[in-house]
């Protein structure tokens, strides 16, 4: 069987639907064990981030990373969410980073997909085009 962080999130909350809650703490701590005897407990976040997204998706709703270099205002924040909401019909959940080195822009990743729209985003794909090409000339 191959592992992974989804794998071991559906794993958890099919086991934790059928448990009591007060079984819950003994079976969190087995699922680490077992987690830890296949040496992935490096994996911990994504495996919690993954939970969380599952249990969110359950309940019809998306988590969505909003990463920008400030952060957002209250009108940018709804009119985000309203986006989203009116394209994805779900119910949406931001969850904001701020990284001041992406200069300006957005960086939006739900569901394993990223949309960059930052400045650094796009600074790098110019490198990256203007390296290739140069790359290309010298064979």
């Amino acid at each position: 069987m191959k592992f992974s962080p989804t794998t071991y999130a559906n794993a958890y909350l099919s086991a934790a639907h059928q448990t009591t809650a007060a079984k819950l703490p003994e079976l969190a701590n087995k699922f680490w064990q077992v987690v830890w005897k296949h040496r992935h407990l490096s994996w911990k976040r994504r495996i919690l981030a993954e939970v969380e997204r599952l249990q969110h998706e359950q309940e019809g709703k998306v988590i969505v990373d909003v990463t920008t270099a400030k952060p957002l205002s209250d009108t940018v924040r709804a009119h985000i969410k309203r986006q989203l909401k009116s394209s994805l019909n779900k119910d949406i959940e931001l969850k904001e980073t701020i990284k001041p080195h992406l200069l300006s822009g957005i960086i939006i990743t739900m569901n394993d997909r990223r949309y960059d729209a930052s400045l650094k985003g796009r600074l790098d794909a110019l490198y990256q085009k203007l390296a290739g090409g140069a790359n290309s000339e010298n064979n």
